[in-house]
């Protein structure tokens, strides 16, 4: 992910997008998390992060918990962008 967001400063020099990289990443973080928790039941990127937990931990409601952090704070980056000028 980090990768992906340097690409996005390095090849996108418009403000507006470097402003909604955040955004961006997010959505494509909450993509991938919501996509296994519906579709492969959390059994592909969910249960790989589960290894981490030291208690059992449900890999499906994993997934769709951290695909929904994720719109969240896609979305909570698009109202800080509108409200927030560039040097704050």
């Amino acid at each position: 992910m980090s990768l992906i967001s340097a690409a996005f400063a390095v090849i996108f020099r418009d403000d507006a997008i470097v402003q909604h990289r955040g955004t961006i990443m997010g959505v494509i973080g909450a993509g991938l998390f919501l996509s296994d928790g519906l579709f492969a039941r959390g059994q592909k990127l969910a249960a790989r992060l589960a290894r981490y937990f030291v208690f059992d931990v449900d890999a499906r409601r994993l997934a769709l918990g951290m695909g929904t952090i994720s719109v969240v704070m896609a979305l909570m980056n698009v109202v800080a962008v509108r409200l927030l000028t560039t040097n704050q």
